[in-house]
C-alpha cells in the first residue's frame, strides 16, 4: 500500500460489541488483537486500554435488573477515594416499597 492510499483509507473501526466481549470473556489485548492485520494492532490495544474501565463498571452492573420480584433503585454513595457514584440497590419488590416510590413520583417498574 502507497503512502496516498493509506492516507486515503478509511480509519480503522473497530467492532466494539466484539471486542468488549471478548474483554469480559477474559481475553486479553494481546489476544483480542491478534486475529487483525500488524499495522491495526495498536488501534486495537488503544481501543482496549482507552474503555477498560467504562465496560468493567457497566458489567458490574448489568445484572441487576427490575423484574416482578425486585426493584433496583439507585442512590449516590461515596467511595473511599472520595469520589462520588450512582449505585443501584436491589430492593424486594413489595408493597411497602411501591408506596414509597410513587409518593415520590417515580414508577416502580
Amino acid at each position: 500500500m502507497t503512502k496516498i492510499e493509506k492516507r486515503n483509507a478509511p480509519p480503522f473501526q473497530p467492532d466494539e460489541a466484539l471486542i468488549k466481549a471478548r474483554f469480559l470473556a477474559g481475553a486479553s489485548a494481546t489476544e483480542i488483537a491478534a486475529p487483525y492485520p500488524i499495522a491495526q494492532r495498536q488501534s486495537i490495544f488503544s481501543f482496549v486500554t482507552a474503555n477498560t474501565r467504562r465496560w468493567l463498571t457497566e458489567a458490574r452492573w448489568s445484572r441487576l435488573k427490575t423484574d416482578d420480584r425486585k426493584t433496583v433503585v439507585y442512590r449516590p454513595v461515596i467511595t473511599r477515594t472520595g469520589s462520588r457514584m450512582m449505585q443501584p440497590i436491589s430492593l424486594p419488590a413489595n408493597s411497602l416499597h411501591r408506596k414509597q416510590m410513587q409518593a415520590e413520583g417515580r414508577s416502580y417498574a
